[in-house]
């Protein structure tokens, strides 16, 4: 059997993208001294071209261990290496031509907002300046008349007054009498 290099990490034995697991392991603590490791785990394990369900450990007596695919990963199980290979190199093209896409989505979209903009920014050199000069003509005629009106009603009003306290000034003066 072909041998390859693994890499222990919490998780698991990860090699070529596919996560393994074992008993083993977790009896021997991998998973917890990767963890803890300050620097990678790397064990040689044998696999079968034929089939990338599982990776074989031999430990220093002797004694021969599978790891087997983890639960997650088994839309992998029953294909061989290159089959997954195969099936790897597609699902990265897949994702390169996506992430692709959305690149030039989002130039797209840039181009599309920066056209409204310049849209936007050309209806509005249109639109005369909001100063004095845009008013509505005679409106200071009109206000002027307004404040002439209220004034005379104000004065009107002080008028009755003043003679309402003079009638009653007269009125009180002639009691006394």
């Amino acid at each position: 059997m072909p041998k390859c290099q693994v890499k222990v990490k919490d998780d698991g034995v990860h090699y070529n993208g596919l996560v393994f697991d074992s008993p083993f392991a977790k009896k021997n603590d991998w998973y917890l001294n990767a963890l803890y490791s300050s620097s990678d785990i790397v064990k040689t394990m044998a696999f079968t071209p034929s089939l990338a369900n599982s990776l074989f450990y031999e430990d220093h007596k002797g004694g021969i261990h599978e790891f087997k695919l983890v639960e997650q990963l088994d839309q992998y199980r029953d294909l061989s290496w290159d089959e997954y290979a195969e099936l790897k190199k597609e699902v990265n093209q897949l994702e390169y031509d996506n992430a692709h896409q959305r690149h030039l989505d989002r130039l797209a979209m840039k181009a599309a907002n920066r056209a409204d903009v310049e849209e936007a920014e050309n209806r509005l050199s249109s639109v005369p300046k909001n100063d004095q000069t845009s008013y509505q003509s005679g409106a200071n005629d009109r206000r002027a008349e307004m404040a002439e009106l209220e004034s005379k009603k104000l004065a009107s009003r002080h008028q009755q007054q003043l003679l309402a306290e003079v009638d009653t000034d007269e009125f009180e003066q002639g009691d006394t009498l």
